[in-house]
């Protein structure tokens, strides 16, 4: 266990070839996960994660296990952890995501239906689909 000047507990970093060590461990020995990680002074999730990697992902292998920690690319297809977005426009606050996909006129008597639960209250509106622009002001001043 590695502690600071202050007494507290600082995150370990484990190298690639380590991690595979234990994962090819976990796979081919008959001990059980929970074992070989208190053999080594890791918590069971931990090593547990490494294996889900493993299986699912091609992560922490021997095979390509370098000696030194080299940051792992996402496989294709992964999103990544952080995805900026832009202002919302009027339009993507009126209508969901999926709305956007198939966008066609609405009809002259098409109706929006909002349901509002609160405590004790429940209300429903039943407004004109011409007249978005009034109620997203109405829900606007009921929201704030």
């Amino acid at each position: 266990m590695h502690q600071d000047t202050n007494g507290r507990r600082r995150r370990r970093k484990h190298s690639p070839a380590y991690k595979a060590e234990l994962v090819q461990q976990c796979l081919s020995s008959g001990a059980s996960l929970a074992a070989i990680a208190l053999d080594h002074g890791l918590n069971a999730n931990l090593l547990r994660r490494w294996v889900i990697e493993h299986e699912r992902l091609g992560l922490h292998t021997l095979d390509d296990a370098p000696t030194d920690p080299v940051p792992v690319p996402a496989p294709a297809g992964a999103l990544p952890e952080f995805i900026a977005l832009g202002p919302p426009t009027s339009t993507s606050l009126l209508m969901p995501a999926s709305a956007h996909r198939h966008e066609r006129a609405p009809t002259a008597d098409a109706t929006v239906r909002v349901e509002l639960s609160a405590t004790r209250m429940n209300i429903t509106l039943h407004w004109p689909s011409s007249n978005s622009q009034a109620l997203a002001h109405v829900l606007r001043e009921l929201m704030a």
